[in-house]
């Protein structure tokens, strides 16, 4: 009897063992299930972060391309305004000197006239 008590209680004990050893397998099982499906997650979210991170960066170095691109125009662009201001002034000393010179020859003109007229008019 005690013998048989002895087998019985080495017999459950080995039944509860392997009951547990299966449980503890299959909870393995799902925690590695589990882990699997949160890391996949994880790394989809991550891979999604990483390929916007990726186009940011392109779009920023685009914009800063596109930034000294117009800043170089611009500076174009304010030299050409110089470059025509100047011109614009020049022409206008041209006109002002066209003038003076103009006004000079008409006063030239004017006494070369009175001289010529007093020469060629009859002395009394």
């Amino acid at each position: 009897m005690l013998s048989n008590l002895s087998k019985d209680h080495y017999k459950q004990r080995q039944e509860r063992k392997e009951k547990h050893e299966l449980k503890k397998a299959e909870i393995l099982r799902s925690t590695n299930q589990i882990r699997q499906v949160v890391f996949d997650s994880l790394n989809s979210k991550v891979a999604v972060a990483y390929q916007n991170q990726r186009r940011l960066d392109g779009e920023a170095k685009l914009l800063q391309q596109n930034t000294q691109n117009y800043v170089k125009q611009g500076k174009q662009w304010i030299q050409l305004l110089d470059s025509f201001n100047t011109a614009l002034k020049e022409i206008g000393d041209i006109d002002n000197w066209s003038k003076i010179i103009e006004s000079d020859m008409q006063t030239i003109t004017s006494a070369l006239e009175s001289a010529h007229q007093e020469e060629t008019s009859p002395k009394s």
